[in-house]
């Protein structure tokens, strides 16, 4: 008896040792600060030619208006001409998913380069794709929108493409990384004023019961528009209004966690798998915005005031990277200051690879894979 109590005390002890040792190490990873980069690779480009990019897979999708390539490694692994006047894009996972405006037509690349064209019976507005390479698409004609889900074959997954029809004009929609569940912001008018409301669907067994595969309505926002929805995980979704944000739990069924009134105006949203960053104009007259940043259980965790002179700001694990046309920040959720750098070559894209110390750095002239030391 003394024995076994022995060792349940020895237990404990070691399980609190390794708590206390992980939560030591997350939050050292966590607030690291770095002082140089290495370069690992580099591809020179004809800075002549204009291009996005995106994060893809693990390096970055190169896109013009006659093609778009994937390089990784400071290689080109695979490059695929077309033309495109007016394209919609959408990337998760080792996916893409791009059609033209209003065409008839979405071509699917996976990370091999291999392309699949998949056929749309409507207009072509907007495009979505999830890391098993399912596609959804927002078609319309002359009288109604419609939906189209397909597998990465090209496959009918759910049929009865009128389902958005008398529901309003839907403004935005998010698939699940999974592909089995979508959320869509419509708009439409009641007693003559513009309303919003957010429908969740499932394409799994989950709603084969349930009328045109919707599992789930909110329509609260009678006093704001939401033009923007989003699932940041494959569980977790979020509405973006004009004066308010609403955080759902979509496991099967959707969920409301959390609605956040907001008082100040929105100027950009960004997010990852754990967090949603806010910018708004501030009432500092030193700074022009105020970035708030809150987790998933709608909880402000971070607020600063930042100034104007940035391009972009995107989530690098626990991290926040801020950068401008030459320099950037790394900044910490704990308001660390982790790194800042000039760039000689300058920056015409910074994009985060893995965790909060790899990122592809891209200027004029070339495409660097570099790591924070």
């Amino acid at each position: 008896m003394k024995n076994r109590k022995a060792i349940y005390i020895l237990l404990a002890c070691v399980l609190v040792v390794g708590l206390v040792g992980l939560f030591a190490y997350n939050k050292y990873n966590r607030d690291k600060k770095y002082s140089y980069y290495d370069v690992l690779h580099t591809k020179e480009i004809d800075k002549s030619v204009e291009c996005k990019y995106y994060k893809y897979a693990s390096g970055v999708l190169c896109y013009t208006d006659d093609g778009m390539s994937y390089v990784k490694n400071g290689k080109e692994v695979w490059n695929n001409a077309f033309e495109m006047k007016n394209p919609v894009l959408d990337i998760c996972g080792s996916y893409v998913a791009i059609g033209n405006f209003k065409s008839n037509k979405i071509h699917l690349y996976d990370e091999s380069g291999d392309a699949q064209t998949i056929s749309t019976e409507y207009s072509l507005i907007n495009v979505e794709v999830s890391e098993q390479g399912i596609v959804a698409a927002v078609l319309e004609d002359e009288e109604a929108n419609y939906f189209q889900v397909t597998d990465k074959d090209g496959n009918a997954l759910v049929t009865g493409r009128t389902v958005l029809k008398g529901n309003g004009y839907p403004m935005d929609f998010s698939l699940s990384h999974d592909g089995t569940k979508m959320i869509v912001s419509y708009i439409y008018v009641s007693g003559g004023v513009s309303q919003s409301k957010v429908l969740f669907y499932n394409f799994s067994e989950i709603g084969q019961n349930s009328t045109d595969r919707m599992v789930g309505g909110f329509n609260q926002y009678t006093s704001t528009i939401v033009p923007e929805v989003e699932f940041v995980n494959n569980d977790m979704a979020v509405a973006i209004g004009d004066n308010m944000f609403t955080i759902y739990k979509v496991k099967e069924i959707p969920s409301l966690v959390k609605e956040i009134k907001l008082e100040e105006r929105i100027k950009s949203i960004f997010y990852s798998e754990k967090y949603i960053g806010l910018v708004f104009e501030s009432d500092d007259s030193q700074k022009a915005y105020k970035l708030k940043v809150y987790n998933l259980s709608g909880e402000n965790i971070y607020t600063t005031e930042i100034d104007d002179n940035y391009t972009d700001l995107q989530f690098a694990g626990d991290s926040i990277l801020k950068y401008s046309d030459t320099a950037c920040q790394l900044i910490s959720i704990n308001d660390v200051l982790k790194f800042e750098h000039i760039f000689e070559s300058g920056v015409s894209k910074m994009i985060p690879i893995k965790g909060n110390s790899r990122f592809v750095l891209v200027s004029s002239n070339k495409i660097e894979d570099i790591e924070l030391k």
